[in-house]
């Protein structure tokens, strides 16, 4: 550029930096941020001169080429790619359960300034499985969140948490939280432990437009319903044996609640003639056994059942009880 350089000297050329050495070698080490929409060069020279002042000088030209963009740190997790679980059984009393999970990139001769959530498309478009059932969710890109319906209602969202510029040739991570709004129904698919979001992405761009996109999934641990029955388990015959239950149908909310006995489903607080006694199992969590008069106790008189509960998307549960039913006093003489 006009200007004389000592040889050694660590010439910065403006789009990079520039080394001529004495033993007869040079290097050229380009610049990062480079505006690639205009050609990018640098142009050097090496002038001799003897010692009676003659000079010869010999010129290179060098091209700076576009380098690489930018690459996502793979997990090495196929199409979960990054993973994140959030758990249902934290919403009870209407709180938000959030997890967040931290996403590799790797900056290529540009640094990365941009950081965008997306929607998959075609073959990598958004699925949610229950059980291996796939099911609907509507999604829709609110602000750089993503946000995930069902029946009209937003049940799951992804945001990014302070993103910021990764430098040139280094690598960083990004930060997206996964927040469950809402209990995800599955009807579908009682009882299933999880439920899996895929096609969910993270694109990130260079200063130069190169991008690279990660793969993005959530896992909903699913919460299930409890019931638990309590009490005595020997009466003897033509007495009564009581007890009590308890139940919570935890984050999916209400669905019902069945006395089951001998395969049958009966609703709380029928009196349900089992053959050897009679069995209510009431609304307000106790249960009453009247063990009939007149049994074989030469044989063991035995009596099961169970609370079932039920809760909104289809999960369940039952709490079993055994009772045996004893001899009871025989005649006496007054």
């Amino acid at each position: 550029n006009g200007t004389e350089y000592n040889v050694g000297d660590a010439i910065d050329t403006g789009n990079g930096t520039l080394t001529v050495k004495a033993d007869g070698t040079w290097t050229f080490t380009a610049g990062t941020n480079l505006d690639m929409t205009n050609p990018q060069t640098a142009n050097f020279s090496v002038k001799i001169t003897d010692s009676d002042g003659d000079t010869t000088t010999s010129a290179h030209d060098v091209t700076i080429t576009k380098g690489d963009g930018p690459t996502w740190v793979d997990p090495g997790t196929g199409d979960l790619g990054n993973n994140v679980a959030v758990h249902d059984e934290h919403l009870r009393g209407g709180a938000a359960e959030s997890h967040s999970m931290k996403i590799g990139f790797t900056a290529g001769s540009d640094d990365i300034t941009s950081f965008s959530l997306e929607l998959g498309t075609g073959a990598d478009a958004p699925k949610v499985f229950a059980g291996g059932v796939e099911m609907p969710l509507t999604w829709s890109k609110v602000g750089n969140d993503l946000v995930g319906y069902q029946n009209g209602v937003a049940v799951v969202k992804l945001e990014l948490v302070g993103a910021t510029t990764i430098a040139a040739l280094t690598s960083g991570e990004v930060e997206v939280k996964a927040t469950l709004l809402e209990p995800i129904m599955h009807g579908e698919t009682p009882n299933t432990d999880t439920v899996t979001i895929t096609g969910l992405q993270l694109t990130v761009t260079d200063s130069d437009g190169d991008a690279a996109t990660a793969k993005l999934s959530v896992t909903i641990e699913d919460d299930k319903p409890v019931v638990d029955v309590l009490g005595g388990t020997s009466v003897a015959d033509g007495e009564t044996l009581s007890g009590t239950w308890t139940h919570d149908y935890n984050a999916d909310g209400a669905g019902s609640l069945k006395v089951v006995f001998n395969g049958t489903e009966y609703s709380l607080g029928t009196a349900i003639d089992t053959g050897k006694g009679i069995l209510t199992v009431n609304a307000d969590g106790t249960w009453s056994f009247k063990a009939a008069n007149n049994l074989d106790n030469s044989v063991a008189q035995d009596v099961s059942f169970g609370v079932k509960i039920t809760d909104k998307d289809g999960d369940s549960a039952t709490s079993s009880h055994d009772l045996s039913i004893t001899g009871g006093d025989g005649p006496s003489w007054n």
